[in-house]
């Protein structure tokens, strides 16, 4: 298990204000993206999925990539957005 440690600027004792994170993959970011990020609040992640998500769609709806290449497309941001 991976932790990361945050620490309050100005606040004493350190070592009591300190907060250990745990880091680890989300599968509900993974799956529904855009609105697990709008649900917490990260309202720039959201929209650049949602945008990158509507691109691509519409590249395949009007033919320029296939259905195939449009869901790696949303695959691959949903993986490094999410």
């Amino acid at each position: 298990r991976i932790f990361s440690v945050f620490l309050h600027p100005g606040r004493r004792p350190v070592a009591e204000s300190a907060e250990f994170v745990e880091e680890s993959f989300s599968w509900p970011a993974f799956a529904l993206g855009w609105i697990w990020a709008l649900y917490h609040r990260l309202w720039l992640a959201g929209l650049l999925q949602f945008v990158f998500l509507a691109v691509a769609a519409q590249l395949a709806q009007r033919g320029i990539v296939s259905v195939p290449v449009a869901f790696a497309l949303q695959f691959v941001s949903q993986w490094f957005l999410g």
